[in-house]
């Protein structure tokens, strides 16, 4: 058990008062401060058997410094209790979705556990003096549910068994400033007793776990350095027998990079476990939807059963969740490339549009309200992302929706639509009073994405293009937008780009947050003419497919993500230097690439040079010929490549109709013998689907 120090004690005493120490002859130490206006005297025998607490000349005996700390004149850990259970009670699910994880000790050993299993793990006392843990998973996967889960049940079962309480530390989509900001702004959440600096106290003895959610998205201009900074300063001042957990996507958050990027974390006296989360089991999720009112038919659907096959995005919780929120099975057919999130997003607002009623129905067409629902999302997504904040007051809320309501409206009919806009299905109150968020972070970033194309393509370009870092989960969720909206949308958003980045200014962020976005969109939608980007200095930028061709030349990237990409194209002409590089099984790069300084390769991170380039060079070693379950596959190795990489996707089989990355695929020379074989083999699956509008196509699915 840790000892008291001094300093533990001199948070505690009111600011601008005297803090005095004695001993006495007997070894008995004792601190007299002022605390909360009371005069007090912490007296430590030299027995350690029991700590004797002063004020006002009353006394109290406490057994151990735990006691003392968590008492009411300190933490006060039972008030903290009652009022985290009261204000996470509203996210209680009675019957949640069954999430399992892979646990990884200390030791390295791997095992299977829920989260009851992940909670009695983090209940357990290592013999060491500071306990850090991992959870990691991609967006939607459940970690923030996760968390909320375990601090719910320990504040509910605190006064029983005592166990750690949790402090949920929240990005709230905010650059990086002050550490100490974010977790006293969580603790004003719950109106907890402790500040921010008496809080590592209670994190030192044992009775509080810091839980910082979303530490991927904590970024700053020199490679998270801030952020791993401050990070470990708060890991220093933990030791005794403190817990850490952090959070992120699994492939920033994870053990290996952890301890690359904190050497503080190889000490032995530290133990480092982590909680990677999996996607939903099929069986698992088909349970579930059932005890939800899911019928045999609807269950049995193609369509359904095709989103609940090993892979699919639909696996997620976040995204089983809003299955149940609209009829998205008739609105598969719509649109076979767009990713999951895509169609939940259209699924949702045409479902919106059937419900303000037969009044405002009158007036105010279907179209224009589905118009009035997706500018109003986009508004509220650019505003919160130009203040830094997941939230937005209600007063905020009705001024944005009087901008996005159609012109020429009844002022009854807009009052009425006005005061609609906080019941959207995409929007739900925030734990602070008169504020409202997005119900999911994917839909946040889905809508801003769409903001950002369309202000691009007016030459307009926000307070957070200037300001912000785009967060990784913000550029993986681009592509997805991108797919979603209309061609001459995207045109004008790619030339706008093209012809505004050489003006726009280099001492904020907009040229390398345009440039980032820019590349994504060239994977998508490339042009005939080359991409060529000189003198820009990027913080993350996500390639995936077949990346056309791009010069670069004098430009710096903090992090490149390039999994699932095919850069052969893309020419580095000089001068250019690449902070970290992620790479799989997957990536082709081209002999110009040059040496990262950070090497991520899905498996293990790597910062010597003569690993690096060893490394880079054996990815392009021919291994003989790739296999499909067990089959060698005879045709181009390129080809195969091309399908793996659209695994998510339905292809549709129209030269007319389909994005670049589709038709990368058809219109390969050995493609009809190549879905031949597939077909053989029973590796892919064709339908006839037919649209709204527009004429009937085949689409295929790839079971690889």
């Amino acid at each position: 058990m840790a000892a008291i120090n001094k300093e533990d004690l001199q948070v505690f005493a009111d600011l601008g008062t005297d803090f005095d120490e004695h001993s006495a002859s007997d070894g008995t130490k004792s601190f007299h401060f002022t605390m909360a206006s009371h005069a007090a005297i912490v007296s430590l025998l030299p027995s350690e058997k029991e700590i004797r607490l002063s004020l006002d000349g009353k006394e109290e005996i406490f057994s151990n410094p735990k006691a003392l700390f968590g008492s009411k004149h300190f933490g006060d850990l039972h008030l903290w209790a009652s009022n985290q259970a009261a204000v996470l009670g509203a996210f209680d699910q009675a019957n949640p979705i069954p999430v399992l994880g892979d646990l990884t000790n200390d030791s390295g050993e791997t095992r299977s556990a829920s989260i009851e299993e992940f909670e009695a793990f983090l209940s357990r006392r290592a013999n060491k003096s500071l306990d850090v843990v991992v959870i990691d998973g991609p967006a939607g996967i459940g970690k923030t549910t996760d968390i909320r889960q375990v601090s719910l049940y320990r504040a509910r079962h605190f006064a029983t068994q005592r166990k750690r309480l949790f402090l949920h530390v929240e990005s709230t989509g905010r650059v990086l400033q002050n550490l100490d900001d974010l977790i006293a702004g969580s603790l004003q959440k719950i109106r907890a007793k402790p500040t921010f600096d008496q809080l590592r106290v209670l994190v030192r003895h044992g009775l509080v776990t810091i839980a910082i959610d979303g530490f991927d998205e904590l970024t700053d201009p020199n490679g998270y350095q801030l952020a791993w900074g401050q990070l470990r300063d708060l890991l220093e001042e933990a030791q005794g027998e403190g817990q850490i957990v952090l959070s992120g996507r699994e492939t920033f958050v994870s053990m290996s990079r952890m301890k690359e990027a904190l050497p503080i974390l190889t000490r032995p006296e530290i133990e480092v476990s982590e909680y990677r989360l999996r996607e939903v089991e099929p069986h698992a999720a088909v349970e579930w939807l059932k005890t939800k009112g899911l019928t045999k038919n609807q269950l049995e659907d193609k369509r359904l059963s095709e989103l609940l096959t090993h892979g699919s995005y639909g696996l997620r919780p976040f995204f089983l969740s809003t299955l149940l929120q609209a009829d998205l099975l008739n609105n598969l057919t719509e649109n076979s490339a767009a990713d999951l999130l895509t169609l939940l997003v259209a699924a949702l607002i045409e479902r919106e549009q059937n419900k303000f009623g037969d009044d405002i129905a009158k007036k105010v067409s279907r179209d224009q309200l589905g118009v009035y629902v997706r500018s109003l999302c986009e508004e509220i997504a650019r505003d919160m992302a130009d203040n830094q904040s997941e939230a937005l007051p209600t007063q905020s809320l009705e001024w944005i929706a009087e901008i996005c309501l159609p012109e020429g409206l009844d002022s009854n009919i807009a009052r009425a639509l006005a005061h609609r806009a906080g019941t959207l299905p995409f929007l739900t109150p925030d734990t602070e009073r008169k504020s409202v968020r997005f119900a999911h972070r994917q839909y946040l970033v889905f809508f801003l994405g769409v903001n950002a194309v369309k202000a691009i393509a007016k030459s307009d370009f926000p307070k957070y293009l200037r300001r912000n870092i785009l967060g990784s989960e913000f550029l993986e969720t681009f592509p997805k937008v991108l797919l979603s909206l209309p061609n001459d949308l995207i045109s004008a958003f790619r030339d706008n780009a093209i012809s505004e980045l050489p003006t726009l200014p280099k001492l904020d962020r907009s040229s390398g947050n345009t440039a980032a976005l820019l590349l994504a969109c060239s994977c998508e939608y490339p042009t005939d003419k080359v991409l060529s980007l000189r003198s820009i200095s990027i913080d993350e930028v996500f390639l995936r497919g077949q990346v056309p061709v791009i010069e670069l030349s004098d430009v710096t990237i903090s992090t490149l993500h390039a999994e699932q990409a095919d850069l052969t194209a893309v020419r580095f002409e000089g001068g250019n230097h690449i902070m970290a590089l992620c790479i799989d099984g997957l990536t082709r790069l081209p002999e110009s690439m040059p040496i990262p300084t950070w090497l991520e390769d899905g498996i293990s991170t790597l910062k010597e040079k003569p690993a690096i380039e060893a490394r880079l060079l054996g990815a392009d070693e021919e291994t003989g010929p790739p296999e499909v379950r067990g089959h060698s596959f005879p045709y181009d190795h390129e080809l195969l490549d091309r399908i793996r990489r659209y695994r998510p996707f339905w292809l549709r089989i129209d030269p007319q109709n389909i994005e670049p990355a589709g038709r990368h695929i058809i219109e390969h020379p050995e493609w009809n013998a190549a879905r031949e074989w597939f077909e053989e083999r029973d590796l892919l699956r064709v339908e006839k689907r037919y649209p709204a509008s527009g004429r009937s196509a085949d689409f295929v699915h790839f079971r690889l």
